[in-house]
């Protein structure tokens, strides 16, 4: 066979056909989209002698069930990449919007984002791939948007975690769902410095400079981490090894490899499943009395002082329904205490106006 047909040949085969190593898929929105995360995890994953392809869907604001709706044929390019025998994805990375996940799991939004997040590993299995949800971080400071439910870092990684959790146990069946806890990397960052009585919220520290100045999205040294925690989480490499494409300071680089590998490699809470390590003896990663089995997805006092954030009267802090913004975050609001009020007092009014 000449060189020319050889290469028609091989540009006629089905792209399954033309196989890399490790392809991965990630569907996310912004906070993916930052820095290009795809080409990072490409970049790292290539340093280990691997051929690699990556791919992303990552509109802004983006939710589970809209990526549900995509692979289900409202983005005919993301439909076909989930056409089994059109891709051999090795694994796809999910990341929900960022507050969605921490929401009451009374909510109906979170319940959506649940119930896609087990749909999309259906569909994710019939390609054959691995299925890790992208574990995301707190914001720096808390949500000011949703106040009681969020009021510091801290808070909102506890439910964003729990949330998480949630899904995982949800939607594994006979095949896991792994998880890449970007998110508890983060928090080592914060609570390393806090160790050493330095103050996190300082502009100078490096907790706060994971994030651009709107305090929610990642900056090159958020990224980094997020890289190399999802990164050790698909393959156990050491994050002493991988490069730094975003060209992150050498000071600030080691404490990033040194939060990734105790937040991957080092992890012995058996609260996470990792795919360089297999499914191992829990089918689920979330066999524990967590994230599912109460009202408000983080099993805390907190969040709006009661249980389930919607049930009282106060359903203000609970936020009913995200608004996108073109970003990873949402805002919602909920009636008033006066808003009720008012209604209570029109409707003798209304009936008898009937």
């Amino acid at each position: 066979m000449t060189i020319a047909r050889l290469l028609l040949a091989l540009l006629l085969l089905p792209s399954a056909a033309l196989a890399q190593d490790r392809s991965v898929l990630f569907l996310g929105n912004s906070y993916t989209a930052g820095n290009n995360l795809a080409s990072v995890v490409e970049t790292m994953l290539e340093a280990s002698g691997e051929d690699v392809r990556t791919d992303a869907n990552t509109p802004g604001g983006y939710r589970l069930p809209q990526h549900l709706a995509d692979v289900d044929g409202a983005n005919a390019t993301v439909a076909d990449w989930m056409t089994p025998g059109t891709v051999d994805w090795t694994t796809v990375i999910l990341q929900d919007q960022s507050q969605v996940p921490g929401f009451p799991t009374s909510e109906p939004v979170w319940q959506e984002s649940r119930n896609a997040a087990v749909t999309l590993h259906e569909r994710i299995g019939a390609v054959g791939a691995d299925t890790v949800l992208f574990l995301t971080w707190g914001r720096q400071s808390g949500d000011s948007t949703n106040a009681q439910l969020y009021p510091d870092f801290d808070t909102m990684q506890d439910r964003l975690t729990a949330g998480y959790l949630a899904f995982a146990d949800a939607a594994a069946d006979d095949r896991p769902v792994y998880i890449a806890p970007v998110g508890e990397a983060f928090r080592i960052v914060r609570d390393d410095i806090l160790a050493a009585g330095g103050d996190p919220q300082e502009a100078t520290s490096l907790f706060y400079r994971l994030y651009t100045g709107d305090g929610s999205h990642p900056s090159a040294e958020g990224s980094t981490l997020a890289g190399m925690v999802i990164v050790a989480a698909l393959t156990g490499a050491n994050p002493d090894d991988l490069p730094n494409p975003l060209g992150v300071a050498a000071g600030d680089l080691d404490v990033l490899r040194d939060a990734a590998t105790r937040a991957v490699l080092d992890d012995a809470s058996g609260q996470f499943l990792y795919p360089y390590r297999g499914a191992g003896d829990d089918d689920d990663a979330a066999d524990d009395d967590d994230a599912a089995d109460d009202d408000d997805a983080a099993d805390d006092d907190d969040a709006a002082n009661d249980d389930d954030a919607a049930d009282d009267d106060d359903a203000a802090t609970s936020p009913l329904q995200p608004v996108d913004t073109g970003c990873g975050c949402a805002t919602g609001s909920a009636p008033s205490g006066v808003s009720w009020l008012l209604v209570l007092l029109l409707a003798p009014m209304a009936r008898r106006r009937r």
